[in-house]
């Protein structure tokens, strides 16, 4: 009996720890009286990553950025606005940069990596110097696109032999013998260099963040109102032929006080905190 009350009382302090230590922290910032609540402000923490992508896209065997070309424009636009937003709101806490660079699969594999990297490193740059970063804080890599990823995108045209492409692209051949048999298709080839290809030449950045949030808590604690009540003096007059016991009693002042604090009713529970006399 004595072991099951010892591993009982354990078990509740484990659950209380565990209880306190995934309590986000706060910050007190504000406190203030609403009627019978004493309303305090806090500002949690909040460790829940948000994560942001942007796509900078570039032109064939370019790796170089250029606002214009594509949807960069837009693209640039919606990662100012968040680099902004950051910097006008204390709530948001900025976590990790990294950029990845891809390359379409056409060409040579060693010229495709070099491609994605740089794409990756030119991309890096100009968000350091845009935002005022480190460059050293933004992590790149960079990857070389296989033929397979266009395998999706061939299904869902509307190329009379998109089946045989299907099953070319998602071989096991070198990158270089499918480029060469693909060049050959004609019809294929063109939709590829013009719908497919084009989308894989970019650079992701992706932004990693935390947003605080303000909490309010309320208690109730209604003010302790206490009213004074004074009796004024009185005056007890005797009559001269008053028994002797009585004499010099007259004249006695009885100052009396009383305190009383007020009874509350909170849902529909009565706390009397009761009365006293001095």
């Amino acid at each position: 009996m004595k072991r099951d009350l010892i591993f009982a009382a354990a078990s509740v302090l484990l659950i209380a720890s565990a209880a306190n230590a995934q309590q986000p922290e706060r910050t007190l910032v504000e406190v203030w009286r609403e009627g019978d609540y004493i309303v305090e402000r806090y500002i949690v923490a909040d460790n829940k990553p948000h994560k942001a992508e942007y796509e900078i896209h570039f032109a064939i065997n370019s790796s170089t950025p250029n606002d214009k070309f594509s949807d960069n424009t837009s693209e640039l636009k919606a990662l100012d606005a968040l680099f902004n937003d950051m910097k006008d709101n204390k709530m948001m806490h900025l976590k990790s940069i990294t950029v990845t660079g891809y390359a379409s699969p056409d060409g040579t594999t060693k010229k495709n990596e070099a491609l994605a990297k740089e794409r990756a490193e030119h991309i890096a740059s100009m968000i350091a110097e845009r935002y005022n970063l480190k460059e050293s804080n933004i992590a790149i890599s960079s990857n070389v696109e296989k033929w397979s990823a266009t395998a999706p995108a061939i299904e869902d045209s509307k190329l009379d032999n998109r089946g045989a492409i299907v099953r070319m692209v998602s071989s096991n051949e070198a990158p270089m013998v499918v480029d060469n048999r693909l060049k050959r298709e004609g019809e294929a080839w063109k939709y590829l260099t013009t719908d497919i290809l084009p989308d894989m030449r970019r650079a992701v950045v992706s932004v990693t963040y935390t947003e605080d949030h303000i909490a309010d808590t309320r208690v109730y604690s209604p003010e302790e109102i206490i009213i004074i009540e004074e009796v004024t003096e009185e005056k007890k007059h005797h009559d001269k032929h008053q028994k002797d016991d009585d004499k010099g009693k007259h004249h006695k002042k009885h100052d009396r006080k009383r305190r009383h604090k007020m009874v509350d009713e909170w849902e529909g529970i009565i706390i009397d905190y009761g009365a006293s006399e001095n």
